[in-house]
């Protein structure tokens, strides 16, 4: 498991928002010189989200997401799935999100590198 820490200058709904909402999501998760749509999106304990990046050079990579927890403002456990279509490999990761002094906002990413397979990638119907 390895940890990642960062602090923003923001409230800690938008940082939540920017985690849970695929307007803002799609926005800063991609690589730089790809485009993200999602294919489906239900980011809440159960739900899943689908989404396809491509580049400038019609390069596509998939992602999934199964959530397990989504506890607004400041939890979100979930396991994200990067590859193919034919193949995704996982990774879990828990955000923890809190207020530090003078509004400004803490994000601890936790990421479990025990990765599970899925395949094949399950179309939406």
């Amino acid at each position: 498991m390895f940890v990642i820490n960062r602090s923003f200058d923001a409230p800690l709904n938008l940082m939540f928002e920017m985690f849970t909402d695929p307007k803002h999501f799609s926005q800063w998760l991609a690589p730089t010189g790809f485009d993200m749509k999602y294919i489906r999106a239900e980011i809440k304990p159960g739900g899943d989200s689908f989404y396809c990046m491509t580049g400038a050079n019609g390069m596509k990579m998939y992602g999934k997401a199964t959530y397990q927890e989504v506890t607004k403002p400041n939890r979100i456990v979930y396991t994200q799935y990067f590859g193919d279509e034919k193949k995704l490999n996982g990774t879990v990761i828990a955000f923890l999100l809190r207020k530090l002094s003078r509004g400004k906002l803490w994000n601890q990413g936790q990421f479990q590198l025990q990765a599970k397979k899925i395949s094949p990638v399950q179309k939406p119907k």
